[in-house]
């Protein structure tokens, strides 16, 4: 078989190695061999080396200027910011003069859209792309978050289902058990496939679910105890894809399903969100907790997360550093840090500079026995926090949070209510003093 051929072949099987063992053979006898280059940075974008994909590409686009297929892998590359942004859209519609019709290009530029939420436009090049291939999953996905930013439920997930088998949404197996399509009287594995955040969230419809189906509830194992308490008519394990998933004695499941695909089932108008409290916290913990925070002293004990999520999942967009934050910092209250990854530096170098103390437990937050965490969020008096699990954790709690949405979100906390928890208060197009002078506020009316 030629070798370029069965690179690509591999590369469709997501055997990445092999496929790279062959392609730097070819660019070992040609270094300007445009379709291994090509092939090289696909493999590169498929293992999210982005920086190493922009420069192939970079070195395409000399190579063979007129591919639009290069322009568009090129514009995927491209920074996760405003500039970028830009550069990306050069490279889509660089692809688009040099073909009309190319409906990767236009789906991206539907995607960019979402990215930097600019609804109107991502909905029209989603749609010129789904006019002319209307099974294209890019254009499907970005219509799917168009219309989830709108509210628009049903329409959002009917195409959001679209997204299982992607990197995004990963399609797990359980023998040759079919997708569940909403039939009633069935055994049905749920199982959680995105992060903790994604996990809890969507963990608010399986009692609805419960109801109409036995559900078995394949979650994370750090989230199994707070499930198992806050979910009694759903049988949950904590496996979490595991290939030797013991399922609960007497029970055959019939189907399988993602957890967020269970929405469009039971959430596709704003009259189905419930918006209360459906996660319930370790009654002994909470005592524990309740001691600790009292040990602080009297005043109010309020919980601070000032980042969120990773490099994959945006978090520099909804990241906070300690300074940006100092004139809601300054508040006479005892904070409390609900950071998941090691603040201590931080924390320490902020003190130093600016007399502020932020109490943060190790021991608490950066282990993998969510329960904790859970029960330190509910005996908090309140939550403020960046778009982060925690957020979600607060909003399952039934605990008042605010939310520090930042200009650039996703889907979740686009609208300027949040119809999943009713305890959760949205602050967009927040500053640090506004934020301060309600917190100033809600302490005057705590004391009264």
């Amino acid at each position: 078989m030629n070798l370029k051929y069965q690179a690509k072949a591999l590369i469709d099987q997501k055997n990445y190695p092999e496929a790279l063992r062959i392609l730097m053979d070819l660019l070992d006898d040609d270094p300007d061999d445009p379709q291994a280059l090509f092939m090289f940075g696909s493999v590169a974008i498929h293992q999210n080396k982005r920086g190493l994909a922009y420069n192939i590409y970079a070195r395409c686009a000399k190579i063979a200027p007129d591919n639009p297929s290069v322009w568009v892998n090129y514009g995927r590359c491209q920074e996760d910011s405003p500039e970028g942004w830009k550069a990306s859209e050069w490279c889509f519609m660089k692809a688009l003069e040099l073909d009309s019709q190319n409906v990767a290009a236009m789906s991206n530029l539907a995607a960019l859209n979402i990215q930097r939420c600019q609804i109107k436009d991502a909905k029209i090049w989603a749609k010129r792309c789904l006019k002319i291939n209307p099974e294209y999953q890019v254009g499907l996905t970005s219509l799917a978050f168009a219309y989830l930013m709108e509210g628009k439920w049903e329409k959002g997930w009917d195409h959001y289902r679209h997204m299982l088998g992607t990197t995004n949404r990963i399609d797990v197996q359980y023998g040759n058990l079919p997708l569940w399509e909403g039939q009633k009287g069935e055994t049905v594995i749920v199982y959680g496939e995105q992060g903790i955040g994604d996990e809890i969230l969507y963990s608010s419809m399986l009692e609805d679910m419960a109801k109409d189906c036995t559900v078995i509830y394949d979650t994370m194992p750090r989230l199994e105890p707070l499930m198992k308490r806050s979910l009694p008519n759903v049988h949950v394990i904590g496996g979490r894809w595991d290939t030797d998933l013991v399922i609960p004695e007497g029970l055959t499941p019939t189907y399988r399903v993602p957890a967020a695909g269970v929405p469009c089932y039971y959430r596709n108008k704003r009259e189905d969100f419930p918006g209360k409290q459906y996660l319930t916290a370790d009654p002994d913990m909470r005592k524990s907790m309740r001691g600790l925070l009292d040990t602080l002293g009297t005043k109010p004990k309020i919980g601070v997360a000032w980042t969120g999520g990773s490099k994959g999942t945006r978090g520099h967009f909804r990241t906070q550093d300690l300074e940006s934050l100092t004139q809601l910092l300054r508040q006479d209250v005892e904070w409390v840090s609900l950071q998941y990854k090691d603040p201590s530096q931080e924390i320490a170098e902020y003190e130093e500079n600016r007399g502020i103390k932020i109490h943060h437990f190790p021991w608490i937050t950066e282990v993998k026995d969510y329960d904790l965490t859970a029960a330190l969020v509910a005996e908090l008096d309140l939550v403020i926090a960046v778009p982060t699990s925690v957020t979600q954790l607060a909003g399952g709690l039934g605990q008042d949070a605010w939310v520090l949405v930042p200009e650039i979100t996703g889907w979740l906390f686009y609208q300027n209510d949040y119809p999943w928890a009713k305890s959760l208060k949205l602050y967009h197009d927040w500053t640090a003093k506004q934020i301060g002078d309600d917190l100033s506020g809600w302490l005057k009316q705590k004391a009264a």
